[in-house]
């Protein structure tokens, strides 16, 4: 029987990593040994092995290429999960935030507001305007038939409302609070993805495991309780070291309150005067423009973190930096189980199956001519 030279000398695989090349020689030595001395039918049945040993590897890298596609979305698919949840997370922290103020703004303006607010808001706008209010104001209260007079003595130049915002939500307190949000939010990334790993890694367990051999063979840490639970350490950690993630925070203050609006931005969006026909009326409406002035806080506050882009942050948003994190976390979590099946990458992976199967053409041509 004349044997291809290329089936004895294993051509196909030549071109290979030399340690995944003798791996692949052990599988054929024996049978390519006997060839040399076996009858025709003997080398015909060495043919045959060798066949089915190929087919058994094909099989083997194949289920891999797709064990890893299932994996790769499964991952990606949690990468979205925990940045939807980053953000929601992130949002409740700021409307948090932003509702313990307006209430606290809310209670000072039951405790400071008195019937005479809106004519008192608008004499405090200037010493000028005191001065010619004096008149006025005596006139409305003699008019009104009240035998009462305004303390002047705690005006400024500043109305209830401002001053109250002014207190409340100065723009660096509100940016490092931002700031503060944020740092909890990429703690929050964090230990979602050590949950996640550990969940994931044991569903792997459970499937396969032969998985924990693998996982102790490559170089990635891991702890296992009483209970049989596996924890896959140092990920995230290895994540962020690498690329440096999160150190922008700490500028970021600054960043923020450069792009931050002044208060007289948010205060402009309410009517100064207000009634004074009905002190609960008058005292509503000036909620209601609170109200009014702190949907123009969250408005702004998400225009910054979803289009304002940032040095600090690799000129990304706020949003995208997020997914920009998630992705990192999930790619180097992808390497780490893509390191369970083998230690090569996935293009020598699919350099195997082409030479496993251009041994097996050569092994059918030999078989066919024969």
């Amino acid at each position: 029987m004349n044997i291809d030279n290329r089936i004895l000398n294993l051509s196909a695989f030549e071109n290979l990593d030399r340690e995944i090349y003798e791996t692949i020689e052990n599988q054929f030595r024996e049978s390519i040994r006997k060839l040399s001395f076996v009858n025709e039918y003997e080398q015909k049945i060495e043919l045959y092995k060798q066949k089915i040993i190929c087919l058994e590897s094909l099989n083997y890298y194949r289920k891999i290429l797709v064990d890893l596609g299932l994996r790769e979305r499964e991952v990606m698919q949690l990468s979205k999960e925990i940045h939807q949840q980053a953000v929601f997370f992130m949002m409740k922290k700021i409307d948090d935030f932003l509702q313990e103020r307006q209430e606290r703004i809310i209670n000072e303006i039951n405790e400071k507001f008195v019937w005479y607010q809106g004519i008192k808001d608008v004499l405090s706008k200037g010493a000028v305007v005191v001065n010619k209010g004096k008149k006025f104001l005596n006139k409305t209260l003699e008019m009104a038939n009240i035998r009462s007079s305004i303390n002047f003595d705690d005006l400024d130049n500043r109305v209830l409302l401002e001053k109250l915002i002014d207190e409340n939500m100065n723009s660096n307190d509100v940016v490092n609070n931002l700031n503060s949000i944020l740092d909890q939010t990429f703690n929050f990334v964090l230990k979602e993805w050590n949950k996640r790993i550990t969940l994931h890694i044991n569903t792997l367990y459970q499937s396969d495991r032969n998985i924990i051999k693998r996982m102790i063979d490559s170089n990635i840490k891991l702890e296992m309780d009483s209970a049989g639970q596996i924890f896959i350490t140092g990920i995230t950690s290895a994540v962020v070291g690498t690329l440096g993630l999160a150190a922008g925070w700490h500028t970021l203050t600054y960043a923020l309150a450069n792009v931050f609006p002044p208060i007289a931005i948010f205060t402009a969006v309410a009517v100064v005067f207000s009634s004074i026909s009905n002190k609960e009326k008058a005292k509503n409406k000036l909620k209601d423009q609170i109200e009014d002035i702190f949907k123009e806080y969250r408005k702004h506050i998400l225009y910054l973190i979803d289009e304002e882009k940032f040095d600090a942050l690799n000129g990304l948003s706020v949003y995208d930096y997020f997914g920009f994190i998630n992705d990192a976390i999930a790619k180097q979590y992808l390497e780490s189980i893509r390191k369970l099946y083998f230690k090569t990458d996935i293009e020598e992976i699919n350099k195997i199956i082409i030479a496993y199967e251009t041994h097996m053409a050569l092994l059918d041509e030999c078989l066919g001519s024969n």
